[in-house]
């Protein structure tokens, strides 16, 4: 059992907001050169637990220093692999005093007391020290939005799981303050024109080197007063403001470069100035099962539609995908997947391993549930080779991985995914697609990506 999803209202706590956000950047500025450099500044970010944003262990003093913003009880905490820890009090103060007192806290535990003094994509804002304009902090608010942080935490990383690629851990941006998951395509991207507030230009350009599909939480600010989920990418791939089945609440809000479109839940939109997909975070609050419905906005900005897959357990699907379908009956009864565009596929630990049967035990359900099959058929010519052991049916595409799993997957058995793929991520004209508003029914998927495909359990 979860706990419920809080209300946020960012109107409230918009002056604590952007004073915890000044706060948490006094403390990243700590750990960005103590710690070993990663890729798109991700070594510099705070992570989620059950009672604070964390630093995790900063490379500093005789062992290691780990700085924890406690939104429970309300402090700063410092521990250090060598001794005791200390805090202080989060309550109403200013920056600069938060930069002195976290100064006297990393000395105390026996850290580097030199902390950089300047906030970033903040515009105009004061060095640290230089703050001392008295700020709110209402705890109870600030307490709400961590508890959705909690929330948020949890379904990003069961939607992070889906890729096996590189991706950031689910982290705290030290700059724009939100939390976010990120894929890289590993394809390098077009030069990012910079220009971002307080930030160096060669830091966004390396932030964006390479192509990037990018999900986060935001409690509010900069131009969207109310806590909200947003998605998009970097470049924007051709017909990515076309995405389907989004929740009702979702919009797109649309920068120059992109065309207008409507997406997932339909409470989400397109932002029409930062060129991404917005879904409000009282649209899932509210859902008869938010993780579904958030669940339900990263996946469908992500990619197109389902193809379902599984290998073979004596001529059927895994026990794991049966039990699945067959707790979807709350789905079937709602019609929520009739008409929507599907397929599967298979792996097999031989040539005999019974992919053609294994594949009838999906599509009859798939069937049931009313969705229209998108097979591989003989169009793909690959489908007529013999001179090499591939995966080989009409109606979806396969491979064969060995009785380890391990065996390289030939040539043709990667191809065909993409043949398989492509009426996948463009349904025929006449198709129109209708949302999913009931429990999320967790999948493997045949994504599209910036053109190409992929395989992801």
């Amino acid at each position: 059992m979860t706990m419920p999803w809080p209300e946020i209202t960012f109107k409230a706590w918009h002056e604590t907001c952007a004073a915890l956000h000044l706060c948490t950047q006094v403390v990243r500025k700590y750990r960005l050169p103590r710690s070993s450099w990663i890729n798109h500044s991700w070594h510099a970010t705070l992570y989620v637990n059950a009672r604070e944003f964390t630093t995790s262990t900063v490379p500093d003093g005789p062992g290691g220093i780990e700085i924890e913003f406690d939104l429970l009880d309300h402090k700063v905490i410092g521990s250090a692999s060598g001794g005791r820890p200390t805090s202080f009090e989060l309550a109403e103060m200013s920056v600069a005093d938060v930069y002195s007192r976290l100064v006297d806290l990393v000395a105390r535990i026996g850290g580097t007391p030199e902390i950089h003094g300047q906030p970033n994509e903040i515009a105009s804002a004061l060095p640290f020290r230089e703050d001392h304009q008295n700020r709110p902090y209402h705890a109870d608010a600030v307490t709400r939005y961590f508890q959705a942080g909690v929330q948020v935490d949890r379904v990003f990383k069961q939607f992070r799981t889906g890729y096996l690629d590189n991706v950031s851990p689910l982290h705290l941006f030290w700059v724009s303050f939100d939390l976010a998951v990120i894929r890289p395509s590993g394809r390098l991207a077009p030069r990012h024109p910079g220009g971002v507030p307080a930030f160096p230009d060669e830091v966004s350009c390396e932030a964006y080197s390479h192509e990037v599909s990018s999900a986060g939480f935001w409690p509010g600010g900069g131009g969207v007063d109310f806590p909200s989920f947003y998605s998009y990418a970097y470049p924007a791939p051709e017909g990515f403001t076309d995405a389907l089945n989004a929740p009702q609440a979702a919009y797109f809000d649309t920068a120059p470069s992109f065309s207008d479109a409507s997406i997932v839940p339909q409470s989400a939109d397109f932002d029409t100035a930062p060129g991404e997909f917005i879904l409000p975070y009282d649209a899932v609050r509210s859902a008869e099962y938010p993780d579904a419905t958030l669940m339900q906005f990263l996946e469908t900005t992500y990619d197109r539609q389902r193809a379902w897959a599984t290998g073979t357990r004596f001529g059927g699907m895994w026990s794991q995908m049966a039990t699945l379908l067959d707790q979807a009956s709350g789905l079937w009864a709602k019609r929520a997947l009739h008409g929507k565009v599907g397929g599967a596929f298979a792996s097999s630990a031989t040539q005999q391993g019974g992919q053609e049967t294994t594949l009838f035990t999906i599509i009859a359900n798939l069937l049931h549930f009313g969705m229209r099959l998108v097979g591989l058929n003989y169009g793909f010519a690959g489908q007529m080779k013999v001179v090499e052991a591939t995966g080989r049916a009409p109606y979806v595409a396969t491979t064969i991985a060995g009785t380890d799993g391990l065996r390289c997957r030939a040539r043709t058995s990667l191809q065909a995914p993409g043949a398989r793929g492509a009426p996948l991520r463009k349904p025929p004209r006449n198709f129109t697609a209708e949302p999913c508003d009931g429990k999320a029914m967790v999948c493997w998927s045949l994504r599209a990506r910036w053109g190409g495909t992929e395989l992801t359990a």
